[in-house]
């Protein structure tokens, strides 16, 4: 699988945007995008080439901010990834959809600091060919602000 070999990497473009809105005084809603294309690869000599897929990916849900220390949420993550391509990719197996309904929370530990978990469960998937695919994901983490 060329995607996994080092060395085969490439530089890419990534251009996001986020929103967020409050929409009462306790709910808050948000949505972001992002999209990545490889706009330089190491592998472009002819019959030995290599270029990921681009991918996009949307996420939007709502928090409940009625306790800032304590903050539940629900999110949907919508990500694309279009075929890889060249003489060495796996253009059959590389491209597909899934989108994941991921509930999740926050807690302030201390002033600036936030730990946070989710589980994205899938609710929709479209890959093509065969590939891996998770029954569920966990993401957890500490974050700070300054």
């Amino acid at each position: 699988d060329t995607s996994l070999q080092p060395g085969t990497g490439s530089t890419d473009l990534i251009v996001g945007a986020y929103a967020y809105q409050a929409i009462s005084q306790d709910f808050d809603a948000f949505v972001s995008g992002q999209f990545q294309a490889a706009v330089a690869h190491k592998l472009d000599t002819p019959g030995e080439d290599y270029r990921p897929g681009n991918l996009a990916s949307l996420s939007f849900g709502l928090r409940d901010e009625a306790r800032p220390d304590f903050v539940p949420q629900v999110q949907v993550n919508i990500t694309h990834k279009s075929h890889d391509q060249g003489a060495l990719a796996d253009t059959a197996d590389t491209a597909g959809t899934v989108a994941y309904l991921s509930p999740g929370l926050s807690a302030t530990l201390v002033k600036g600091w936030q730990a946070y978990g989710f589980v994205q469960l899938p609710v929709y998937s479209r890959l093509d060919g065969y590939q891996l695919f998770p029954h569920w994901t966990a993401s957890l983490g500490i974050s700070t602000a300054f």
